[in-house]
């Protein structure tokens, strides 16, 4: 390759409900979000929706890429694209525990975006748009509900139910681009004390990053033989195919377990045991 450019921008917009210092959310290096400032607890099920916060997001991404030899049989073909797109969040206010997080995200590709027989020499721009989507027929614009979870929380333990973010040892937003990837699940989480947390998780569904629709969280291709509609994450086992898993006799729909436990012994310390699950086909144990 001989060189690419890459230029990555968001605008975080917090024009009302800010704190004293005019933000609502911080960002962190690998792209995750700290809220600053989240909704109240209320006295009423109608004050929970009126004392919400909106957050807002806007983004953009430009790629380009220059090879040293093009090549069509090994997809390597200079190109450029720009993404736009962004996001709006709403979070209600906490009624007795429970509260609601709905997220809907947008990506667009209006300039300097592939022909459609050339999606798939895109590269690291793949992201901002669906790649099966296009091959279908459909458009490089699309708009997707990303978060949708019920929360509940009482005394030291927390539940979530619902499409949502869940980083871990395991599995992580990679929200670098422009819509995050997200797990259809339940996840829940238990501080045990000032210095010991456990976390645990239950996923049927996935939905990455640049996909409109949930998929298994494993297997590899769908019952077409089409790579796009399924898992298709650059960390995937490509062995763990829909169809090796029918031809094996087992099933194409697969459910993530991921459990861990994080102790601070002293400051400056953290010690952390995660565990991975999907029955019949992976364990897996991580400490650090």
């Amino acid at each position: 390759m001989k060189w690419i450019v890459i230029f990555t921008g968001l605008l975080l917009i917090a024009p009302a409900y800010a704190n004293s210092e005019g933000q609502k959310r911080s960002l962190a290096g690998n792209r995750t979000l700290t809220y600053l400032q989240t909704p109240p607890t209320v006295e009423s099920l109608g004050d929970a929706f009126t004392e919400g916060i909106f957050y807002g997001r806007i983004r953009t991404n430009f790629f380009r890429w220059e090879w040293d030899d093009e090549n069509e049989v090994a997809r390597r073909r200079d190109h450029s694209i720009l993404g736009l797109g962004g996001s709006m969040i709403y979070q209600t206010g906490v009624w007795n525990g429970l509260s609601v997080r709905l997220g809907v995200y947008g990506t667009s590709v209006p300039l300097w975006r592939p022909d459609r027989d050339e999606v798939n020499t895109i590269r690291a721009g793949k992201d901002t748009f669906s790649r099966y989507e296009v091959k279908q027929g459909n458009s490089f614009h699309y708009i997707v509900l990303g978060e949708a979870h019920l929360d509940y929380e009482i005394e030291n333990h927390a539940f979530r139910i619902g499409r949502q973010l869940y980083e871990s040892a395991f599995t992580a937003s990679n929200d670098t681009k422009m819509i995050p990837n997200t797990f259809d699940g339940v996840s829940w989480q238990w501080t045990v004390n000032k210095k010991t947390t456990l976390r645990g998780a239950w996923f049927d569904r996935q939905k990455l990053r640049d996909h409109t629709e949930a998929h298994d969280v494993i297997t590899f291709r769908d019952s077409s033989g089409e790579s796009w509609a399924n898992q298709d994450d650059s960390a995937i086992h490509r062995g763990l195919s829909y169809s090796n898993f029918r031809g094996a006799g087992e099933d194409t729909d697969h459910d993530l377990w991921i459990g861990s436990v994080n102790h601070k012994p002293v400051k400056g310390a953290n010690l952390q045991a995660s565990t991975l699950l999907i029955p019949d086909v992976l364990t897996h144990l991580s400490q650090q």
